[in-house]
Order: structure tokens, then sequence, then C-alpha cells
């Protein structure tokens, strides 16, 4: 019987020293951390960009850029358009940014071809 008390009694003592002693500690820390609130200095962690945000960026520059070409250039034929466009054999549609004179010639080479005189049978 004797030894069942002393180790509840232990035990009690135990636990109640480490309360006491923890909760001044967190009052404490509840002090200084406020204080320190105040104090410190903000610190900011730039990681290295995604390509997502590279590939955002390249484009927006290359929109800036051609909107200045088409501003300043002499003629509307050579003003850059971009699109987008499939290439043969894939469905992946890319970026093309093409001269307006490019889409001029296009349309003056294939232009003969579908005014083909009519076969009579």
């Amino acid at each position: 019987m004797f030894l069942k008390s002393s180790v509840n009694a232990t035990r009690f003592l135990l636990a109640s020293t480490v309360l006491l002693l923890a909760i001044p500690q967190a009052g404490l820390s509840q002090v200084i951390s406020d204080e320190a609130i105040d104090t410190l200095d903000e610190i900011v962690v730039y990681g290295e960009p995604t390509l997502g945000l590279l590939r955002e960026e390249v484009y927006e520059a290359e929109e800036t850029f051609y909107e200045l070409f088409n501003a300043l250039n002499n003629g509307r034929q050579f003003d850059v358009k971009c699109f987008y466009r499939r290439p043969v054999g894939s469905h992946i549609p890319r970026r093309v940014c093409e001269a307006e004179f490019r889409f001029l010639l296009s349309r003056s080479m294939w232009q003969p071809a579908f005014n083909l005189p009519k076969i009579d049978s």
C-alpha cells in the first residue's frame, strides 16, 4: 500500500512541477513574441520562376515588341501579326508571328489555283 501511494505521490509531484514550470514559460513566450513581432524585419524569398511564368513573360514581351514595331514601321504590309497554327501532323497549336506581306504573298500565289477554267465534258 505504501509503495502504491508513494508512486502516485511521485507522479503527482512530477506532473505538478512540469505544469508549474510550463505555465510561466507560456506567458513569457507570448510576451516575447508580441515584442519581437514589432521589431522583426520582413524577409521575402523569391524562388526560381516556373516554366509557365517564363513563357507568359516571353509572350508579353513579344506582344509589346510587335505593338511598338507595328506603330513605328512605314507600311501596313510590314505589320507583324501573331496567331496560333497547328503544324502538319500535330494537334498542338504553335504560336506563329508573320508579317502582313507574307499573307499577301501567300494569297497571291494560291489565288490562280482556285480560278481554274471549267472543263466541259
